[in-house]
């Protein structure tokens, strides 16, 4: 997950593959959620996120998840 800290754009790239991502706030409330995943590297707008500590939250086809926090921050 790159840059870290982000301003307008964050890039996934993984190896494995992810059928479903999520962005959580700290508490764990997802703010955002992306489906079908089809392809890395992938690219997300967090424009209209706060600046913050977030979670984004990556899950595969055998129900196994990984996470990464990154910081949102204004450009």
């Amino acid at each position: 997950v790159y840059p870290n800290p982000a301003g307008r754009q964050l890039t996934v790239d993984s190896r494995q593959s992810a059928v479903r991502m999520a962005i959580a706030d700290l508490y764990g409330r997802p703010l955002k959620l992306f489906d079908n995943i089809s392809s890395f590297p992938y690219l997300i707008d967090i424009s209209d996120l706060n600046d913050g500590l977030y979670i984004l939250k990556m899950f595969d086809e055998e129900g196994q998840t990984a996470s990464v926090k990154f910081l949102k921050i204004d450009d």
